[in-house]
């Protein structure tokens, strides 16, 4: 007896598809696109596509770039017109595809400054995640650069469901659907459970900067009956995070420090992580893009003793020396001079970090913006 459906049940089944599944799935999208919410890459790269022509600076990278650049601080130090096209957790292994995508849409004379730290050259996790999606024009070249099919066929198998669109912003609906409050406050997993001591402070300041046409979305960061920081999203791209209450952070800061492992000798980069580094400049130079690497770095407390800051250092040492050999330029700030205060968590500036951070840079980049 065959068990192959009958070409009317086949029928009957996609007609309930449809019926049943595709409307519930275009109003979500429909809300979800009228929402502020934090754009992932695609919607970053359709963003800057919309109005390419205006920019001649654009920040790419992970969510250090995300964090850390400010057009608004930095373009009246420049004169340029930029955008931030980073998110988080968008580290080489997607990065790749991403720039792929974006080369063809730069203007000429374009300058694009990648920035990189030591921790871009290890995996976080087993297999590459889903920041973007590798394709399968790409898997021969991941495999030559030895990542094995079981660390990209998750993301590979994931992309090719992105046909369709309720796939595709899968991670912007699932947190509109589990992060919403019908009372209207944003916050940690659960929400307020008793009511805010600073509450009021902080809807100041909240209407101030909904005020500001270069800011996107505000909402604020809680833990027990404190809001702690306020997260601010800008217009162009990037990603502020204000500190309400320092001490809470200085206290984390600690807490994850005390956590820390010592490294057990000198940093050496996992081989793929180290080809895909080498793809991603051979792509931008086979473009003729230019390109300004930056080097960033992590918080003080991050580095369990000063000999793994050293070595650290040491191997991104031998990172720059790679790019100048290419002939592309490479800045570096004196982060020496940064402190835990500068940033919210291990590796992102907060506004004070921000605000520290981008007259220092933009003296370095102006050189290479003749």
């Amino acid at each position: 007896m065959s068990l192959r459906p009958s070409s009317r049940k086949v029928l009957a089944y996609l007609s309930w598809m449809v019926v049943f599944s595709l409307p519930p799935n275009l109003a979500i999208l429909y809300l979800t696109s009228r929402i502020p919410h934090a754009w992932d890459v695609r919607e970053k790269l359709e963003l800057f596509a919309q109005d390419a022509g205006r920019y001649n600076l654009v920040f790419v990278g992970d969510s250090r770039t995300y964090c850390d650049f400010d057009p608004e601080q930095i373009d009246p130090l420049l004169g340029t017109r930029s955008f931030n096209l980073a998110v988080w957790a968008n580290w080489f292994p997607t990065q790749y595809p991403s720039y792929q995508d974006l080369i063809p849409l730069l203007r000429p004379g374009t300058v694009v400054v990648w920035s990189i730290g030591h921790q871009n050259f290890r995996p976080i996790a087993p297999t590459v995640n889903f920041a973007y999606p590798i394709g399968l024009r790409n898997v021969p070249r991941y495999l030559r650069w030895g990542y094995p099919m079981a660390e990209i066929e998750d993301n590979v198998a994931s992309s090719l469901l992105n046909v369709f669109p309720i796939h595709a912003s899968r991670d912007r609906v699932m947190s509109y659907l589990g992060g919403f409050n019908p009372l209207g406050t944003w916050g940690g997993p659960q929400g307020p459970a008793t009511p805010l001591e600073n509450a009021s402070r902080y809807e100041e300041l909240r209407k101030q900067m909904l005020a500001d046409s270069t800011v996107y979305r505000v909402r604020p960061w809680i833990d027990g009956s404190e809001i702690t920081s306020i997260e601010v999203l800008k217009v162009r791209g990037n990603y502020t995070r204000i500190e309400l209450s320092p001490d809470y952070f200085r206290a984390k800061q600690r807490a994850m420090f005390e956590a820390l492992e010592p490294m057990s000798g000198p940093f050496t980069p996992a081989p793929q992580f180290w080809n895909t580094f080498v793809g991603i400049l051979d792509l931008f130079q086979r473009h003729h893009v230019r390109l300004v690497v930056n080097e960033v770095e992590e918080a003080p407390s991050h580095y369990a003793t000063p000999e793994d800051t050293k070595a650290c250092r040491a191997f991104m040492k031998k990172v720059r020396a790679f790019v100048e050999s290419r002939g592309i330029p490479y800045l570096r700030v004196a982060w020496e001079d940064f402190s835990d205060e500068d940033y919210f968590d291990y590796n992102h500036l907060n506004s004070r970090g921000i605000e520290r951070y981008s007259p220092r840079f933009t003296a370095l980049l102006e050189p290479h913006l003749q």
